[in-house]
Protein backbone atom coordinates (compact mmCIF):
# COMPACT_ATOMS: atom_id res chain seq x y z
CA UNK A 1 0.00 0.00 0.00
CA UNK A 2 0.76 3.58 -0.74
CA UNK A 3 -0.09 6.50 0.93
CA UNK A 4 0.44 9.79 -0.54
CA UNK A 5 -0.21 12.46 1.40
CA UNK A 6 -0.74 15.80 -0.06
CA UNK A 7 -0.82 18.96 2.61
CA UNK A 8 -0.50 22.51 1.89
CA UNK A 9 -2.32 25.86 3.37
CA UNK A 10 -6.17 26.03 2.27
CA UNK A 11 -6.87 26.80 -1.99
CA UNK A 12 -3.48 25.89 -2.79
CA UNK A 13 -5.06 23.25 -5.04
CA UNK A 14 -4.74 19.72 -3.35
CA UNK A 15 -8.25 18.39 -4.31
CA UNK A 16 -8.07 19.34 -7.69
CA UNK A 17 -4.40 17.93 -8.13
CA UNK A 18 -5.83 14.68 -6.58
CA UNK A 19 -8.56 14.11 -8.54
CA UNK A 20 -5.70 14.42 -11.78
CA UNK A 21 -3.44 12.16 -10.33
CA UNK A 22 -6.67 9.81 -9.18
CA UNK A 23 -7.64 10.12 -12.76
CA UNK A 24 -4.03 8.44 -13.82
CA UNK A 25 -3.76 6.04 -10.91
CA UNK A 26 -4.86 3.78 -8.99
CA UNK A 27 -5.23 5.97 -6.09
CA UNK A 28 -8.65 6.03 -4.23
CA UNK A 29 -9.18 9.31 -2.98
CA UNK A 30 -9.48 9.83 0.69
CA UNK A 31 -10.30 14.22 0.99
CA UNK A 32 -10.08 15.33 4.21
CA UNK A 33 -13.37 16.85 4.07
CA UNK A 34 -14.78 13.37 3.68
CA UNK A 35 -14.25 12.49 7.28
CA UNK A 36 -15.41 15.98 8.12
CA UNK A 37 -18.53 15.80 6.57
CA UNK A 38 -19.28 12.55 7.40
CA UNK A 39 -18.86 13.60 10.92
CA UNK A 40 -20.69 17.30 11.11
CA UNK A 41 -23.84 15.04 10.38
CA UNK A 42 -23.82 14.41 13.94
CA UNK A 43 -21.28 16.26 16.03
CA UNK A 44 -20.74 20.23 15.13
CA UNK A 45 -17.31 22.01 14.49
CA UNK A 46 -16.17 22.64 17.90
CA UNK A 47 -18.64 20.34 19.62
CA UNK A 48 -15.88 17.97 22.19
CA UNK A 49 -16.67 14.52 19.94
CA UNK A 50 -15.93 16.42 16.84
CA UNK A 51 -12.35 16.44 16.30
CA UNK A 52 -12.14 12.48 18.81
CA UNK A 53 -14.64 10.96 15.71
CA UNK A 54 -12.45 13.06 12.73
CA UNK A 55 -9.61 11.28 13.59
CA UNK A 56 -10.51 8.31 14.71
CA UNK A 57 -12.39 8.24 11.35
CA UNK A 58 -9.39 8.84 9.61
CA UNK A 59 -7.41 6.66 11.67
CA UNK A 60 -9.62 3.71 10.90
CA UNK A 61 -9.26 4.02 7.07
CA UNK A 62 -5.74 4.66 6.95
CA UNK A 63 -5.13 1.11 8.68
CA UNK A 64 -7.81 -0.46 6.92
CA UNK A 65 -6.71 0.53 3.79
CA UNK A 66 -2.72 -0.31 4.74
CA UNK A 67 -4.20 -3.90 5.64
CA UNK A 68 -6.15 -4.26 2.80
CA UNK A 69 -3.04 -3.08 0.55
CA UNK A 70 -5.28 -0.51 -1.43
CA UNK A 71 -3.48 3.14 -2.24
CA UNK A 72 -4.73 5.94 -0.62
CA UNK A 73 -4.23 9.90 -1.52
CA UNK A 74 -5.09 11.60 1.45
CA UNK A 75 -5.11 15.57 1.23
CA UNK A 76 -4.95 18.03 4.22
CA UNK A 77 -3.98 21.68 5.37
CA UNK A 78 -0.75 21.07 7.90
CA UNK A 79 0.34 23.55 10.72
CA UNK A 80 4.06 23.46 11.70
CA UNK A 81 4.20 22.77 14.36
CA UNK A 82 0.34 22.37 15.70
CA UNK A 83 0.00 19.30 13.39
CA UNK A 84 3.50 17.19 13.80
CA UNK A 85 2.44 14.34 16.54
CA UNK A 86 -0.64 14.08 13.83
CA UNK A 87 1.18 13.22 10.76
CA UNK A 88 3.58 11.24 13.05
CA UNK A 89 0.58 9.13 13.69
CA UNK A 90 -0.80 9.27 10.15
CA UNK A 91 3.10 7.96 9.08
CA UNK A 92 3.35 5.37 11.89
CA UNK A 93 -0.12 3.84 11.51
CA UNK A 94 0.02 2.53 7.80
CA UNK A 95 4.40 2.14 8.40
CA UNK A 96 3.26 -1.03 11.04
CA UNK A 97 1.36 -2.49 7.97
CA UNK A 98 4.16 -1.84 5.14
CA UNK A 99 2.97 0.75 4.09
CA UNK A 100 5.14 3.17 1.95
CA UNK A 101 4.39 7.03 2.82
CA UNK A 102 4.90 9.58 0.10
CA UNK A 103 4.45 13.39 0.79
CA UNK A 104 3.95 16.12 -1.29
CA UNK A 105 3.43 19.84 -0.03
CA UNK A 106 1.78 22.08 -2.67
CA UNK A 107 2.28 25.98 -1.81
CA UNK A 108 2.07 29.29 -3.38
CA UNK A 109 1.97 32.91 -2.49
CA UNK A 110 -0.30 34.35 -0.14
CA UNK A 111 -1.92 36.32 -2.60
CA UNK A 112 -2.56 33.50 -5.17
CA UNK A 113 -4.30 32.14 -2.45
CA UNK A 114 -6.16 34.94 -1.80
CA UNK A 115 -7.58 35.31 -5.69
CA UNK A 116 -8.37 30.69 -5.10
CA UNK A 117 -10.11 31.10 -2.04
CA UNK A 118 -13.40 32.94 -3.36
CA UNK A 119 -13.72 29.88 -6.08
CA UNK A 120 -17.00 29.02 -6.19
CA UNK A 121 -15.81 25.32 -6.55
CA UNK A 122 -14.84 25.64 -2.50
CA UNK A 123 -18.72 26.37 -1.51
CA UNK A 124 -19.80 23.53 -2.54
CA UNK A 125 -17.33 21.61 -1.41
CA UNK A 126 -17.77 23.16 2.35
CA UNK A 127 -13.80 24.14 2.11
CA UNK A 128 -12.74 27.89 3.39
CA UNK A 129 -14.20 30.22 0.64
CA UNK A 130 -13.88 33.00 2.75
CA UNK A 131 -10.42 35.53 2.47
CA UNK A 132 -11.06 37.12 6.24
CA UNK A 133 -11.18 33.54 7.45
CA UNK A 134 -8.27 32.25 4.74
CA UNK A 135 -6.01 35.51 6.63
CA UNK A 136 -6.72 34.44 9.90
CA UNK A 137 -5.60 31.31 9.10
CA UNK A 138 -2.32 32.22 7.35
CA UNK A 139 -1.71 34.87 10.30
CA UNK A 140 -2.08 32.37 12.78
CA UNK A 141 -0.73 29.35 11.96
CA UNK A 142 2.39 28.58 9.74
CA UNK A 143 0.93 26.60 6.64
CA UNK A 144 4.13 26.78 4.78
CA UNK A 145 6.55 24.87 6.83
CA UNK A 146 7.38 21.32 5.43
CA UNK A 147 6.88 18.78 8.07
CA UNK A 148 9.87 18.32 9.04
CA UNK A 149 10.42 14.30 10.16
CA UNK A 150 9.77 13.25 7.21
CA UNK A 151 10.70 14.16 3.47
CA UNK A 152 8.61 16.01 1.41
CA UNK A 153 8.49 17.02 -2.00
CA UNK A 154 7.44 20.71 -2.29
CA UNK A 155 5.99 22.13 -5.40
CA UNK A 156 4.67 25.49 -6.14
CA UNK A 157 1.57 25.88 -7.67
CA UNK A 158 1.03 29.67 -8.26
CA UNK A 159 1.69 29.51 -11.69
CA UNK A 160 1.28 25.78 -12.99
CA UNK A 161 -1.86 24.31 -14.21
CA UNK A 162 -3.05 21.11 -11.95
CA UNK A 163 -2.11 19.01 -14.83
CA UNK A 164 1.35 20.12 -14.83
CA UNK A 165 1.54 20.04 -11.00
CA UNK A 166 0.21 16.41 -11.55
CA UNK A 167 2.47 15.56 -14.18
CA UNK A 168 5.15 16.22 -11.65
CA UNK A 169 4.13 14.49 -9.00
CA UNK A 170 3.44 11.37 -11.03
CA UNK A 171 7.33 11.95 -12.28
CA UNK A 172 8.25 11.89 -8.53
CA UNK A 173 6.52 9.03 -7.85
Amino acid sequence: MKLLIFYGPPAVGKLTVAKEIIAQTNFKLFDNHISIDFVEKVFERGHASFSKTVDAVRMLMFEEAAKANVDLLFTLVYAHPVDDSYMKTIIESVQKHGAEVILVQLTCSKEELTKRVTNPSRLAKNAISDTAVLRDLLNDYDLFSPYPDFESHTIITDSKSAADTAKEILKYL
